[in-house]
């Protein structure tokens, strides 16, 4: 029964191109600064906006929605830090999208640190201390301490891009350009592999630590990150980086029952095209 007008943001706020006043606003992210500009007015006078983006799982097909934000930012936020129980039903969604079943977090001895790169200047940095690739590789080739084996994956948008020879780099691992497929799948190609022969992630706050936490593979982050607020993930600051990269080699490693309980939160909370079709979901 309601009709939908699909516009293009101007930066002068989507009430001045809607025909009326919307019973509703969808946007797509929402947290780059023109959009989020678009839609304050709207805000202002009490329309409710739901904000879209890729989900945890199986991202091209299922989508985060939530009025208060996407990730760290989402409404339920405050469920995962006040120790609420999944939702009914999440145990399931989670099965249906981790079929081989979650592996129980390591203490690898052996292996090499992994860490994990994003785009600089994506909304998901937005919050954090540290931004982007050079500085997290450059922080964390600080304060490695020596002769511990480790390598850099770039982001899978980035994987073309070689790394400036001036800049303080660490290895990296082979990997093919991954930016065509990632436009495709949002999920890297070779992530799976590389997550294999890892003894921890080091990451800002990739979505890539939902795959290394369902393989059993410790994560340290600087976030924000919802794994950190449910104990799934090891925080870290650029000023405590180095006791805490000591403390993952020592074998850290979060509760399995904290990351279960967290990775089903992430399956209830995303919904393919059909569910949101559904007037009942």
């Amino acid at each position: 029964g309601f009709r939908v007008e699909v516009l293009d943001h101007t930066g002068q706020g989507v009430l001045s191109k809607a025909s009326e006043v919307p019973t509703l606003i969808a946007v797509w992210n929402g947290m780059q600064t023109a959009l989020a500009k678009d839609i304050e007015p709207a805000k202002r006078i009490g329309i409710p906006v739901l904000r879209l983006e890729h989900g945890f799982f199986d991202r091209n097909r299922h989508y985060q929605v939530d009025h208060s934000g996407i990730l760290h930012r989402a409404s339920w936020r405050r469920a995962i830090l006040t120790g609420d129980p999944p939702p009914q039903g999440a145990a399931e969604r989670l099965a249906r999208f981790v079929p081989g079943g979650i592996q129980p977090q390591r203490s690898k001895r052996d292996g090499y640190v992994l860490v994990l790169g994003q785009v600089t200047g994506d909304s998901q940095l937005a919050d954090s201390k540290i931004q982007g690739m050079p500085r997290l590789e450059k922080a964390v080739l600080r304060a490695l301490p020596r002769g511990v084996p480790a390598f850099f994956r770039p982001h899978p948008q980035c994987s073309h891009i070689k790394p400036h020879r001036l800049h303080q780099t660490l290895p990296r691992l082979p990997q093919e350009n991954e930016k065509t497929d990632y436009g495709k799948t949002k999920h890297g190609a070779g992530l799976t592999k590389v997550l294999a022969g890892a003894r921890f992630v080091v990451t800002i706050n990739s979505n890539a630590i939902t795959e290394a936490l369902a393989m059993g593979v410790p994560c340290l982050a600087f976030g924000p990150s919802l794994g950190i607020d449910a104990g799934a993930v090891h925080p870290t600051t650029p000023e405590t980086l180095k006791n805490d990269l000591k403390e993952m080699l020592g074998g850290w490693r979060a509760p399995d029952a904290a990351v279960r309980r967290y990775l089903e939160w992430l399956a209830a909370r995303q919904w393919s095209a059909d569910e949101l079709a559904d007037p009942e979901v």
